[in-house]
């Protein structure tokens, strides 16, 4: 019998339902609503970002690595769409409800979009978003990756294989924000909340762009905070105060603006001012 511990790392396959007769689905990083069909999927997919699904159950069970194959049911009956589950997931205070954020994997999603899964291979009944893939499932999933994948990404994940795009610069991502719950003592730089659930690490400058997992490059922040950080509507400025978008002024984001920055008491996990510098440039801020 495999270790508790060995059972625990190994990466969980999950169906997430997508009904072409519902009228929206939460979907993209902005949380937009995009009608459920598989063509507007399509349309509203970007390789270049993660996207923010909601998740109705399968919070507990859901882990970061995980991968999530989207299932479009009939009349389509079919997967579609397979992606990597970024990090843990994180409550959505503005949707009310758990949610992860998904790295659609390029190059198998567009094999899927040519050689789908179908429901008739493997059966498993799909319903509440999110549903483990069972045994027969998993046989069938391992079987369609070992036609689509190449050697070398079938080394890193346990029963079926399959590596994403800049996978690996993203297997920190754990233990960044353990570091940062400690640097900040369990509080949101920006907004002191201490709500551990919705607390996320926030890369300062990104993985891709040449950031790393330490803690200087990084902020402990609030989920829907991180989501306006990343997207540049909220910056820190030169005297480390949080800064907020014109177009924020009339929210509830609007308090923040000129709040100073809470700082790590150790001096080497403060925040890179370079790089806080850099955040700024790139949003024209």
């Amino acid at each position: 019998m495999a270790s508790t511990k060995a059972q625990d790392s190994a990466v969980r396959h999950f169906l997430y339902p997508l009904n072409p007769g519902a009228e929206y689905v939460f979907i993209g990083a902005d949380g937009e609503e995009v009608p459920t069909s598989y063509a507007e999927f399509r349309k509203s997919l970007d390789y270049a970002e993660a996207a923010e699904w909601g998740l109705a159950t399968g919070h507990r069970k859901v882990r970061a690595r995980d991968l999530m194959w989207a299932y479009f049911a009939k009349p389509e009956g079919a997967i579609r769409a397979v992606g990597r589950v970024r990090e843990d997931p994180h409550w959505n205070s503005n949707w009310g409800r758990w949610a992860i954020w998904i790295d659609w994997d390029r190059t198998l999603t567009e094999r899927l979009a040519k050689d789908p899964i179908r429901y008739e291979e493997y059966g498993q009944r799909v319903q509440a978003a999110v549903n483990e893939a069972n045994a027969r499932t998993l046989v069938v999933l391992g079987r369609w990756l070992d036609a689509n994948q190449s050697t070398r990404s079938r080394t890193s994940d346990t029963a079926v294989t399959f590596v994403a795009r800049e996978v690996e610069a993203r297997l920190g991502q754990r233990e960044f924000r353990s570091n940062l719950m400690k640097a900040y003592d369990n509080r949101c730089a920006i907004t002191g909340c201490e709500v551990e659930t919705v607390l996320q690490a926030a890369h300062i400058r990104g993985v891709r762009d040449g950031g790393d997992h330490g803690v200087a490059n990084g902020l402990l922040l609030r989920a829907d905070i991180h989501n306006l950080f990343d997207r540049g509507l909220i910056w820190i400025d030169a005297d480390l105060k949080t800064r907020v978008a014109p177009e924020l002024k009339g929210s509830e984001y609007a308090q923040y603006d000129g709040r100073k920055l809470l700082r790590p008491t150790v001096v080497r996990d403060r925040p890179s001012k370079s790089s806080l510098r850099r955040h700024r440039l790139i949003h024209g801020r």
